[in-house]
């Protein structure tokens, strides 16, 4: 086999290498990743269910019942779409995880959502290529860029949050591929298929692939207009609407969460809102996000070197009198905007609109950003250097950035702060908990702590005087596990059990307040 076939294969297999390290060090769960299991998996509602003043031994019980399928629960797709109708996302990745949990009936396995991002991740990557391919001819940068992008901790941190968002990405980049570079073939029936299959998919995992939906088939159908391609302007259109009416058809309650949802209320009511100064603030979080996690704090002079390159090679063309080098044609202008309008549209319009200024928003087009951004580096260091120069120099600038970022990564998604946490608990599994709330939801995010104490007893905090009926108030120790106002329950708590005299602080994370309570 020549090096040409086997560098795939190594690439491949050093990125998913990559993603199992990264995600074998993943320490916790934020709270929406154990959603992503109890929205598959859970019949009793989208959120962690239990019964007040009920003690639960072993206290991993009531997590396990919201995680796991049941054996007499597996293939409940109805289920799945019953929890995501009263939740604000669409089901299709909930039910791909459904159906591998089905085959493990009884257990929980951070691989059985990690396997479906790892997965995706290398699809975004093959089109990844595929795009590379189309824009840039020289075999040596396409390889430099692929290793920047299998390397960059961006990515890999996006892989460890077992979310829906790689599925996402791997959606928008597959529809920007097929719209820049499958379009220059024959349309014929089934390329409209492909982009039909793409649009419905990206529908059914995020309303965010939506929004790219909404504007690469705007930025597309212009172009169309512009060609007077009539005809295939009007398959654009109809295979648009064919996606959206079967997105509909497959989910209804896609309509009631974009526009009536407490969740797409918001976002309307951010898109509608003009307050002097927080659009400007909003973009630029995300730009310090997207700086940090994808060039390493190293965005404006790597756009500044960009701009003087790009000077530094027009004074040259019209020096040397090459301007016909650089004259584009309309399907060569046709092909970038394509490619890079409908993302900075949709960079600018997330930013508008997210609930949160996280990075997990941005994540659907985050293959794009860094390759557009990176190959355009890479390939003006080329135009104004001899070659075998401006490929080390690019592969130099390129390490240098992907060092940068291992550097100051933050792996927010691995929890790395909260082991010390769990490193105490250990010390308290013959020790009964008692966890103080004020939303079901919240107490997920206890998922990796409570489950290894002696037993747990939930009330919430609004109804503490049931504790008087518990076996929690004989005990002459508990750990207390509080989502609120930890002082102030917990001096609650020692009117109701006076023998627990003394508090000792344990940790806290998400939203819970870890003590442990003892007498004298």
């Amino acid at each position: 086999m020549n090096k040409q076939k086997w560098y795939p294969i190594v690439y491949y297999a050093v990125f998913v290498i990559l993603m199992i390290g990264v995600l074998m060090n993943k320490k916790n769960f934020h709270v929406d990743e154990i959603y992503s299991y109890g929205l598959s998996n859970h019949i009793g509602g989208p959120a962690l269910s239990f019964e007040q003043g009920k003690e639960y031994q072993p206290a991993s019980i009531p997590y396990d019942n919201y995680v796991t399928v049941a054996e007499n629960e597996r293939f409940q797709y109805k289920n799945v779409w019953e929890n995501q109708r009263k939740d604000n996302h669409p089901p299709l990745f909930y039910a791909i995880l459904h159906t591998i949990c089905s085959f493990f009936p009884g257990t929980f396995s951070i691989w059985y959502a990690g396997v479906i991002n790892i997965v995706f991740a290398c699809i975004t990557l093959y089109f990844v290529r595929k795009l590379l391919c189309f824009f840039i001819e020289d075999g040596k940068i396409r390889a430099v860029l692929t290793v920047v992008f299998i390397a960059s901790p961006g990515i890999l941190s996006a892989v460890s949050f077992l979310r829906m968002y790689i599925m996402a990405m791997a959606w928008v980049t597959i529809l920007t591929w097929l719209l820049v570079v499958k379009e220059k073939e024959d349309k014929k029936v089934s390329f409209w298929v492909k982009v039909f299959l793409t649009v419905l998919a990206g529908a059914l995992t995020h309303y965010y692939c939506i929004v790219y939906t909404v504007f690469i088939s705007v930025v597309y159908g212009v172009c169309l207009l512009i060609r007077r391609d009539w005809k295939n302007f009007g398959k654009l259109c109809l295979t648009m609407l064919l996606a959206a009416g079967c997105s509909i058809a497959i989910f209804p309650a896609m309509l009631k969460h974009i526009f009536k949802s407490a969740r797409g209320t918001e976002a309307m009511n951010n898109f509608s809102s003009h307050v002097s100064g927080v659009f400007s603030d909003r973009i630029k979080e995300f730009v310090r996000i997207i700086n940090g996690q994808l060039f390493g704090n190293l965005l404006r002079w790597i756009l500044l070197l960009m701009i003087l390159l790009l000077i530094a090679i027009v004074v040259k063309s019209i020096k040397k009198e090459e301007e016909k080098h650089w004259r584009l044609s309309l399907d060569d202008v046709q092909k970038y905007i394509v490619a890079f309008l409908p993302m900075v549209c949709y960079f600018l319009m997330i930013g508008k609109i997210a609930a949160y200024l996280s990075d997990r928003y941005m994540f659907p087009v985050y293959a794009l950003l860094q390759m557009s951004i990176m190959g355009t580096l890479t390939v003006l260091l080329v135009k104004i250097m001899p070659k075998r120069t401006g490929i080390a120099c690019a592969g130099v600038l390129l390490w240098v950035m992907t060092a940068n970022i291992w550097k100051i990564g933050e792996w927010k998604y691995l929890y790395l702060s909260s082991v010390p946490l769990l490193e105490q608990e250990k010390a308290y599994e013959d020790v009964d908990c008692l966890y103080i709330y004020d939303a079901e939801w919240k107490t997920q995010a206890s998922f990796m702590e409570v489950p290894g104490y002696h037993s747990v007893t939930f009330i919430k905090n609004d109804d503490l005087q049931l504790l008087k009926d518990t076996a929690c108030a004989e005990k002459d120790r508990l750990i207390v596990v509080v989502i609120g106002d930890r002082e102030q329950i917990l001096g609650q708590i020692q009117d109701i059990c006076p023998q627990l005299t003394e508090i000792e602080t344990i940790g806290e994370y998400s939203y819970g307040k870890t003590s442990y309570l003892h007498g004298n």
